[in-house]
């Protein structure tokens, strides 16, 4: 495998889009202050070649192989968090599940809370949501067929004491969403100023398939997500990966599990607040694969 670091340093605020192409597969992580509502982000996840361990503990080594991305915005003003509230996600796959991770700083001044820590309020999405927690929504299917009661979508909130709810949203049993379970493993660790977490998602044999039936296998698998870290519904933050509410499908990401994607870790963004951008991207490309990248600026007005 070679390693190819890229920096991007420019001093204005911008929203930063990053695309790499490795023989032919496309990959792209952004970060979004202002982004154009034609913009239609993409991100296509690296298989790993050893499941990380999920134990909270969010080791360099078992995440080498995943996609990082960061730069989360705030949902309501579009606006940019400063770096002690600037969370960090993980992505990557094997042939049975998605595995994701998050290191999510804790200003100071701030504590985490949960109204729960009892596991059997699992699956009471209200006991977890007026906490902090993170959110994570899943459809292997449209955007339009998210909304569409027998297709649906999948949704996990999740507080620091690793009480959880999955619910498949829109199920062919309406009035039973919470029945649905993903068999996921989630594991978080935290001190005063930072938590972590890890989960692994169960897809093959859970979760519906577009064609009917259960998904059968992850390679080429299309999803749409969205991710959120947020401080409790109106709480002190609300960061999501594209700046949108929980039911605008059409705006979330679309990843890709490709077991030839290169890695793609978008791990600095700046500090986009002061206007300042100061990116750290890291490529990987399969070994033997040459790897041309190509760096796109886009101010607010789409220019």
């Amino acid at each position: 495998m070679s390693t190819a670091p890229v920096c991007l340093r420019h001093s204005a605020g911008w929203w930063v889009a990053l695309a790499a192409i490795a023989v032919g597969l496309c990959a792209s992580i952004s970060a979004v202050s202002a982004a154009p509502e034609s913009a239609k982000p993409m991100l296509r996840i690296p298989k790993m070649a050893k499941p990380p361990v999920i134990d909270g503990n969010i080791n360099d080594a078992e995440w080498a192989g995943a996609a990082e991305v960061t730069g989360f915005v705030s949902a309501a003003t579009i606006d940019q968090y400063p770096a002690d509230m600037r969370g960090t996600w993980y992505l990557g796959y094997d042939d049975t599940c998605l595995y994701l991770a998050m290191h999510l700083p804790i200003p100071k001044g701030v504590t985490l809370n949960a109204q729960t820590k009892d596991p059997a309020d699992c699956d009471q999405e209200n006991a977890i949501l007026f906490g902090d927690h993170v959110e994570i929504q899943i459809t292997p299917h449209t955007a339009q067929r998210a909304m569409q009661t027998g297709f649906g979508f999948y949704k996990f909130i999740v507080n620091p004491f690793d009480v959880y709810s999955d619910w498949w949203h829109n199920c062919d049993r309406p009035g039973d969403e919470s029945g649905w379970s993903s068999g996921a493993k989630v594991k978080s660790t935290f001190d005063q100023r930072n938590w972590w977490l890890e989960m692994a998602i169960p897809i093959v044999g859970t979760m519906k398939s577009p064609d009917g039936g259960l998904i059968k296998k992850t390679d080429g698998l299309e999803l749409i997500m969205q991710l959120v870290n947020t401080g409790s519904c109106g709480g002190y933050s609300f960061g999501g990966w594209v700046p949108a509410t929980w039911l605008e499908w059409d705006r979330f990401y679309k990843v890709i599990l490709d077991p030839q994607a290169p890695v793609m870790q978008f791990a600095e963004t700046g500090n986009l607040v002061d206007g300042k951008l100061d990116t750290l991207v890291r490529l990987r490309g399969q070994a033997g694969q040459a790897a041309i990248v190509a760096l796109e600026v886009v101010d607010v007005d789409g220019k």
